[in-house]
């Protein structure tokens, strides 16, 4: 995407400055439009350098700080040029002014961020910053840039709206002053209305719609090779370019939002995945120390898993684990954490639950395993299954079995070896 929008630049640069040299005041506004624009893209591009590092946890290589580097520096030139194009015109204050509120949005914040998570990977500290955190952060100060391009399309919007006044003052001059000359004037008025009122009201709907992020209008066919063409040309091209960026800022967003789901949840039973519980479970032993209130952690492990892929197959073995995650769901409250660490291997942390609270919890998630194939009470509906679901659960609780995540899960791991021990099937908490 970025290399299509490098490839692109000379050439909306070039008909940018045909559209300044034919059509002055028109012409300047696009110029700092495409820069500004152009500034956008690459803001986005510096912000996706860090999302790898940031989602996998891990120090910047080498060639992603290169890029970083490379990348900074073509916005510094941007924002030179942009600077010095808004300082040197006589520009009105409104545009100053919401130039200055972006300069201080994206290069007084989210720079600083951008700068912070370097040094936290020169110096193999951990991030401050989360990826879900960084992108909400980041990219709505990263957009601020387009309000500066929207005060100078409002600016040539205004201007094209001036000259067809002055086109209208002109003709009614010439109706005033020209009497004895019907013949002319009528011809006049024809070509001041084909080739300047038309134009310019078709030039001012579309820049109003860009402005205001609409619908693209159409715009009219030159008659003439000639500064009008030139000007229809160049808004024609940047219409094209809007609906490009917008197109790819869609499909970019919506592959940012499919990895941050992907990287969170496990793909076969839709539960959060190693990763994703972790990080989820350390934020809410944060809370929990912070807040004095207890946490339960549950493992727990499939009896004898291995037989259904053995006996029945890879696909039965899938399907069990996805019962297993169903009952989870259906058991647990909204509020608690389930997932997957891996293989037939899951786990539940329970915010605000005791020991003997979670125990309860997980004897009952134990008894609806063992409903899903079997049942002893009458009248029950029974599943037709050859192998029983069973589990063997582990339960420890923060902060009386530890006093961070990795411990806690150890204490509860070690419970649920011991229900394993003791024969299977069953509930055993920490000592």
């Amino acid at each position: 995407m970025f290399g299509v929008i490098q490839y692109m630049a000379p050439l909306i640069g070039d008909i940018a400055l045909q559209a300044q040299t034919a059509y002055p005041p028109i012409g300047n506004h696009l110029q700092a439009a495409r820069l500004l624009a152009e500034l956008r893209e690459y803001a986005g591009q510096l912000g996706s350098l860090f999302t790898a590092a940031l989602a996998e946890r891990r120090a910047l290589t080498r060639a992603e700080l290169d890029a970083i580097h490379h990348t900074r520096g073509r916005i510094d030139e941007l924002r030179f040029l942009i600077d010095l194009r808004l300082t040197d015109q006589l520009q009105p204050p409104p545009t100053l002014q919401t130039w200055q509120r972006a300069q201080e949005r994206y290069f007084g914040k989210s720079m600083p961020l951008a700068e912070q998570i370097i040094a936290d990977s020169d110096a193999a500290r951990p991030y401050r910053s989360s990826l879900p955190g960084f992108v909400e952060a980041y990219v709505p100060d990263m957009n601020s840039l387009f309000d500066v391009r929207d005060v100078l399309l409002e600016q040539s919007l205004a201007q094209v709206r001036v000259a067809r006044r002055d086109g209208y003052v002109t003709l009614g001059g010439v109706l005033v002053g020209v009497t004895l000359m019907v013949g002319v004037l009528i011809a006049l008025m024809t070509i001041v209305q084909k080739r300047m009122l038309r134009p310019l009201s078709a030039i001012a709907r579309a820049v109003d719609d860009l402005a205001g992020g609409g619908s693209l209008q159409p715009l009219p066919q030159p008659v003439a090779n000639d500064e009008m063409a030139a000007v229809i040309g160049a808004v024609r091209s940047l219409q094209e370019r809007t609906q490009q960026r917008h197109a790819l800022e869609m499909e970019r967003d919506s592959l940012i939002e499919q990895l941050r789901n992907q990287s969170n949840t496990d793909a076969l039973t839709g539960l959060l995945n190693r990763r994703g519980i972790l990080e989820a479970g350390s934020r809410l032993l944060e809370q929990a120390s912070r807040h004095r209130f207890a946490v339960c952690a549950i493992l727990l492990d499939v009896d004898h898993f291995k037989r259904f892929n053995d006996e029945l197959g890879h696909a039965a073995g899938d399907a069990a684990l996805v019962e297993v995650a169903g009952v989870m769901r259906i058991e647990g409250r909204s509020s608690d954490l389930a997932g997957r660490l891996g293989g037939e291997e899951f786990i539940l942390l329970l915010s605000h639950c005791d020991l003997e609270k979670g125990r309860q919890f997980a004897e009952r998630l134990r008894l609806a395993l063992e409903r899903l194939v079997r049942s002893d009470e009458p009248g029950q509906e029974t599943r037709a299954a050859p192998l029983a679901l069973t589990a063997s659960f582990g339960v420890a609780t923060f902060p009386e079995y530890g006093a961070n995540l990795e411990v806690l899960l150890s204490c509860a791991d070690k419970a649920m070896y011991s229900a394993k021990a003791a024969g299977r099937n069953r509930v055993m908490s920490a000592t």
